[in-house]
């Protein structure tokens, strides 16, 4: 059998972030499930498995056809759907069923994961699979003609079969990507010319800590990849047409003692491949700063959640902006290149967050300040929380969409529904603004741009032909 492995087109977020940096922190790469998925039936069952990334197509609808005819034999068409993307997911579960009827359909990833119970609402997917799809396709793929079996397999949910889901005690048994079987020039950085980065995670699932309370998959229990592991994947990917790498992991999954390990299981590998992380804001010892740059750390994303005190108490995130301004230029120093990312529009936010977030940016470095719209998680412990005082869309919203998703309107993914997206991005236009028309800001990118590699050598060359040019005095 034949797995296709369908990426949907990005979900609409519901808001545009603006960055207050000339360099785009955005990393456009292979969903990592998708790639660790296909990884796992190539090292682990008979079955071939092709990638197909609709994110990439202008043209859904044609384009779908066209690789999906590429591929020969028998075949079954498996789609990553998550909640956001849930509407464009059923959009090419609906494609299918209508040119091929015959061709069975599977829904995998975040929402029959986290929802379980509301995956018979989207009707044109034959199985859904709840859990670490992994081992579950695999059992789908190798009796799928044998109800009598498949009724056994935890985690396989289709009609008739009760509701189940099932995740491994670990990761131990899973195969990392084959980076070599990627086209890495589709996914080529928008602002440097030759550059495709990568995405992986050392986790999965939920950490369960404060800091992680707006995150996702609060349903799955957390689990780490081995280090050694995923260090030689890391230092593998050099090779096969890579640049570098970011982790996506939560922050809550870097301890100050975890991210000491990992920098010891590159150190063992000799990594020469650059990478990134997310973490917190907050100090970071110097001799932790010298082993993330020893080991080709290039660049670290600090995530605020609020920059009202008390909210980042609640979080389990406070900081003093001096601390937080300390760290960066220490990190900048050693040639880590640093992105805040203030999240903006919290369910919890009080009044005045627009002077908050301006004070804030105020008080930090010259760095690449990033204004995000937080986060809408239905799978996390804050909308669980918070959803009824905001009156945040529910999931039937967003279920409806899946009835229709060309003609009925997409639900907007963000906390204060009633203002709604446009309320949000007025805000954070707003604060936008208000930075960069401050000559406090103007003056520290001045700064920065005199002090830049570019701007000295732009220098040294004006100065050298001046001396060519003017006369010398006697």
């Amino acid at each position: 059998m034949h797995v296709v492995l369908i990426q949907p087109p990005e979900g609409t977020a519901g808001a545009a972030p603006l960055r207050l940096a000339r360099k785009n922190p955005a990393t456009f790469a292979p969903d990592w499930d998708v790639l660790c998925l296909q990884a796992y039936l190539k090292g682990h069952s008979r079955h071939l498995s092709t990638c197909v990334d609709c994110r990439l197509f202008t043209d859904l609808e044609l384009e779908l056809e066209h690789a999906l005819n590429a591929v020969k034999g028998p075949k079954i068409i498996a789609v990553h759907t998550s909640l956001t993307n849930i509407g464009e997911s059923a959009a090419v579960l609906e494609l299918s069923k209508r040119r091929w009827p015959e061709i069975r359909t599977v829904m995998f990833g975040q929402f029959p994961s986290q929802f379980p119970e509301h995956i018979h609402a989207v009707a044109r997917a034959d199985y859904a699979l709840s859990g670490d799809p992994e081992p579950i396709l695999r059992a789908l793929l190798d009796h799928i003609d044998s109800e009598k079996r498949l009724q056994n397999v935890p985690g396989l949910n289709f009609p008739g079969k009760n509701i189940s889901t099932s995740w491994m005690p670990d990761l131990n048994i899973l195969s990392l990507p084959d980076w070599g079987r990627v086209f890495w020039r589709a996914y080529h950085h928008p602002d440097q010319a030759g550059r495709q980065p990568a995405r992986m995670r050392l986790s999965r699932g939920h950490t369960q800590e404060a800091c992680d309370r707006a995150m996702g998959l609060i349903r799955e229990p957390l689990r780490l990849w081995p280090m050694d592991k995923l260090a030689q994947s890391v230092r593998a990917s050099s090779d096969l047409g890579v640049t570098d790498i970011f982790l996506t992991d939560p922050p809550g999954v870097w301890n100050e003692g975890r991210l000491r390990e990992w920098c010891r299981a590159l150190n063992r590998i000799y990594n020469k491949q650059p990478w990134g992380l997310q973490l917190n804001p907050g100090r970071i010892e110097d001799d932790l700063i010298a082993e993330l740059a020893a080991t080709r750390c290039r660049r670290v994303d600090f995530i605020v959640p609020s920059c009202d005190q008390e909210l980042q108490e609640r979080f389990g995130v406070p900081f003093r902006a001096r601390t937080l301004r300390h760290t960066i230029s220490s990190l900048e120093k050693a040639g880590v290149e640093v992105f805040v990312r203030l999240w903006i529009g919290g369910p919890e936010e009080k009044k005045g967050a627009v002077r908050r977030a301006v004070a804030l940016i105020h008080h930090l470095p010259a760095a690449h300040i990033v204004l995000e719209p937080f986060p809408f998680c239905m799978d996390s412990p804050l909308y669980r929380s918070a959803a009824a005082d905001c009156g945040a869309s529910d999931i039937d919203n967003w279920l409806r969409w899946t009835r229709d998703p060309w003609i009925l309107d997409r639900p907007e993914a963000v906390w204060n529904a009633r203002a709604g997206a446009e309320a949000l991005q007025k805000q954070i236009t707003g604060i936008y603004r208000r930075v960069v028309r401050s000559p406090r800001w103007q003056s520290r990118r001045l700064g920065r741009l005199l002090k830049s590699s570019y701007a000295v050598q732009t220098i040294r060359e004006g100065a050298d032909w001046i001396a060519g040019r003017l006369p010398r005095r006697a």
